[in-house]
């Protein structure tokens, strides 16, 4: 079973990233189970989704300690949920909206692998709106977990029927590219 924690604050595509996860995991077959958390139901309160796929379970909610990875597009929301990652899991963020120029590490328990992106400088040809796919791209594009980013991008050209379906896969695609150039 692979267990994430997707978390931002409202108006950065975490519902929508939960949804492309979960609907990737169904159609390959995996039992899959999610919810999202909303603090504040509006754009800029935290957001916070659990997904489990594979393996039988009983509850959405991740217990704490038990999470393989963390998906964040906000510093802060990443340092605030790092207590669902199990030992040495892996916190994947995007600086976009960091304002502290701090050592980040100095925030995150020390067995944890923190790997921040600097999407803002690397991807400008494509609005910020679509980071949460480049993060899936990354995320998902080394075959660690059981979905990958061809199942993902077979998920988008099958059920994304928004005006969007071009820029959501290009936003996948250049994600998957960070990664294979490990630029973070």
């Amino acid at each position: 079973m692979n267990e994430f924690i997707i978390c931002g604050v409202g108006g950065q595509g975490i519902k929508t990233c939960s949804k492309i996860l979960l609907r990737t995991a169904l159609n390959k077959g995996y039992n899959a189970v999610g919810s999202i958390d909303v603090g504040m139901a509006q754009r800029g309160g935290s957001v916070v989704s659990h997904i489990k796929i594979g393996g039988e379970t009983c509850s959405p909610h991740i217990i704490k300690g038990n999470a393989d990875e963390i998906i964040s597009l906000s510093y802060k929301e990443a340092i605030r949920n790092q207590i669902y990652l199990k030992y040495d899991g892996s916190i994947s963020m995007s600086e976009i909206f960091v304002e502290e120029k701090t050592n980040k590490k100095n925030f995150f328990r020390e067995d944890i692998n923190v790997k921040s992106y600097n999407l803002f400088e690397k991807c400008k040809e494509i609005s910020s709106i679509y980071y949460n796919f480049i993060m899936l791209g990354i995320v998902f594009s080394d075959n660690k977990y059981i979905i990958s980013d061809m199942d993902i991008k077979r998920t988008i050209i099958l059920e994304d029927k928004t005006r969007h379906l071009k820029e959501n896969i290009k936003a996948l695609e250049i994600g998957v590219e960070i990664k294979k150039c490990d630029i973070w």
